[in-house]
């Protein structure tokens, strides 16, 4: 008993030590380059985006400079409203897009440009373009907190209108009946 129990201690310190050492990682990371590169050419448009055009115009991606490319040279424009599915196998670059819309790659990693209602994002703020944009991941994440805190984490929205969006989910009626409604627990360890 004492050896598991020594066993486990030991794996449990381990897996600590680990979780240390990658927060201790991140606090030397590089600030991202707000400007991407354009230092004087960048902006903050207050009504864009208006329509939703996505346009990548000879556009190539790879994750650092001593890699291949995730994306060779692609020009595909999606039009206001139109709904396309990317698909392929794995490692075939279909995050890599998202990444790229999104500027999570180098700008020195980039070849081409990526349009938004014919903006290109190199000369939108960090902060501006990551606001205004909203990606759904293969792996979704819940936040702790609330529902209301995971719908909404920067209380741009009434209850009102994330009630609409529960609704559009086909999710209204059963957090309607849920006791705390929009302000029900959620997270990976919560129980419903």
């Amino acid at each position: 008993i004492w050896l598991q129990w020594a066993v486990r201690q030991l794996c449990e310190a381990d897996i600590m030590m680990i979780s240390g050492e990658r927060v201790n990682e991140y606090s030397y990371l590089p600030l991202e380059d707000e400007t991407g590169g354009h230092k004087g050419r960048v902006k903050t448009l207050p009504k864009w985006p208006t329509h939703g055009k996505i346009e990548f115009r000879n556009y190539s991606l790879r994750h650092r400079l001593n890699l291949e490319y995730a994306i060779r040279t692609i020009n595909l424009c999606i039009e206001p409203g139109q709904k396309i599915g990317i698909i392929g196998r794995t490692g075939a670059g279909k995050s890599s897009l998202f990444k790229g819309i999104l500027r999570f790659v180098n700008r020195s990693c980039v070849d081409g440009e990526i349009l938004i209602d014919d903006v290109d994002i190199n000369h939108i703020t960090l902060n501006h373009l990551r606001s205004h944009l909203s990606v759904i991941p293969q792996q979704p994440i819940l936040f702790s907190g609330t529902l209301r805190y995971n719908l909404d984490p920067f209380h741009h929205y009434s209850d009102e209108q994330c009630w609409m969006a529960l609704e559009d989910a086909q999710l209204k009626q059963f957090v309607s009946n849920h006791s705390a409604g929009l302000l029900m627990a959620i997270g990976e360890s919560v129980k419903p």
